[in-house]
């Protein structure tokens, strides 16, 4: 058979079983295996491409991710970091931007992921920082710099290093 024929039986397969109510990746599956059958692929590749494709650190980081951030929430870790922040810069002239500076400072080393701090900082962060009359275009601008340099802040230094070698 021709590659767009099997194509159109794969598509076929896949709509007729989710059609039937058969769960999405089931009826990938079957149009795969439907597919897979017509052609001269073994089925020890196909078994072994499927495992491969589930052997992979990105599809665990995920759910970990998750529960981390269901861990620090339950734990009051944010606020926790945030009053740290506040008690420690809080008092300076101008010091709710930077509690953001030192609390992406203490937030960046847990997560990783500047995404992440950006998303925790804005909700933890952007409340307060509106009541106390910063424009909101000053909280997005800050939260999303202040982030990204303290989080690539090695990457900086690196960089300073290799300029004065």
């Amino acid at each position: 058979m021709s590659a767009p024929v099997i194509l159109a039986l794969m598509s076929f397969c896949f709509l007729f079983f989710g059609y039937l109510g058969v769960p999405v990746p089931f009826s990938l599956m079957a149009g795969v295996f439907i597919g897979a059958l017509l052609t001269d692929v073994s089925l020890a590749a196909i078994i072994q491409k499927i495992f491969d494709g589930m052997d992979s650190e990105a599809l665990l980081a995920i759910p970990f991710f998750l529960l981390v951030g269901e861990l620090m929430s339950s734990a009051n870790v944010v606020v926790r970091i945030a009053n740290l922040s506040l008690s420690l810069v809080g008092h300076i002239r101008g010091g709710l931007s930077q509690v953001v500076v030192v609390f992406s400072m203490f937030f960046s080393e847990m997560s990783g992921s500047t995404t992440a701090d950006v998303a925790v900082m804005s909700r933890a962060l952007g409340g307060p920082m509106k009541r106390e009359g910063y424009s909101p275009a000053f909280i997005t601008s800050g939260v999303g710099l202040f982030t990204v340099a303290i989080v690539s802040r090695r990457l900086f230094a690196l960089s300073k290093f290799r300029m004065a070698a």
